[in-house]
């Protein structure tokens, strides 16, 4: 990985907490002109087209703690990502969502195949458009082993959207995404899409979703090496809860919790699900 320095970087994103206070962090245009100002990349695009910096982005944005919890902050470290896998898909513009959604089952099922990989990051630069993003869901609920399991309505506008990816008939992991749209709740405005996954069946406990079925999620990744037991459970119990609602601004915002892999507009997301038109 190239060396990058973020440490001047602007923070033009700005959060109100729940105490009132602006809280602030860098947006995709601050990480771009970062890499502009190094001299490591010429514009967005060819930012796009660079792997490792795709990758640098992604992992100083979670340190930073905007995602809301402390666990991903402590993930955003090299060292700390033992067995947690992070790709990227560079797309083309020629491209179709359902190409993109058979890359991402391939890595995942890769994955699944490979020892001592837990759970897999999939950064997805080049989706900024909300219609590509939910052709691209729509995409890969339609593969054989992902499902569509939660749509629910958020105050009239939105639509709650869950997938979940089956290891067998009664496990499922459940899958997270991130990415630089302004209509998510404030944890998710990460400057990559993405799309985070456990790809171990291990440690699987009942689905909150679905009763008869055990669902693995991001919470169960082992911090055994970092963490002792005692760190882990006050930065679980406490710590965590904590700075998730500052960042929320101290509203509970149901599009945050981790049955919900986005939340999109509903207009769309209903024309999509009904007829799957070919994005502009």
């Amino acid at each position: 990985m190239p060396s990058v320095d973020f440490s001047k970087i602007g923070k033009s994103h700005q959060l109100v907490d729940d105490r009132g206070r602006l809280k602030r962090f860098p947006s995709r245009h601050d990480y771009v002109n970062s890499l502009i100002d190094q001299g490591l990349a010429t514009d967005d695009a060819d930012f796009q087209r660079q792997q490792d910096l795709v990758k640098a982005v992604y992992l100083d944005w979670l340190k930073r703690g905007q995602v809301g919890c402390v666990f991903a902050q402590l993930f955003g470290r090299l060292r700390n990502r033992k067995g947690l896998r992070t790709e990227v898909i560079l797309t083309i513009r020629e491209q179709s969502p359902g190409e993109i959604a058979s890359e991402i089952e391939a890595l995942v099922n890769d994955s699944l195949g490979s020892a001592g990989i837990d759970a897999i990051s999939v950064l997805l630069p080049g989706i900024r458009d909300v219609e590509v993003l939910t052709h691209l869901l729509v995409s890969l609920s339609a593969l054989e082993k992902w499902e569509l399991e939660l749509e629910t309505p958020w105050r009239n506008t939105m639509v709650m959207v869950g997938l979940r990816r089956y290891f067998s008939e009664d496990i499922w992991a459940e899958i997270l995404g991130l990415g630089p749209f302004q209509f998510l709740p404030p944890t998710r405005q990460s400057p990559i899409t993405s799309l985070e996954l456990r790809t171990s069946p291990e440690r699987a406990l009942k689905s909150k979703t679905n009763r008869s079925m055990r669902a693995v999620h991001l919470a169960q990744l082992l911090t055994d090496d970092f963490l002792t037991p005692d760190q882990h459970g006050v930065r679980f119990k406490k710590w965590t809860p904590g700075w998730k609602a500052r960042i929320l601004g101290g509203a509970r915002d149901y599009r945050a919790k981790a049955k919900v892999t986005f939340t999109l507009p509903a207009a769309i997301w209903n024309a999509f699900r009904t007829g799957i038109p070919e994005p502009r």
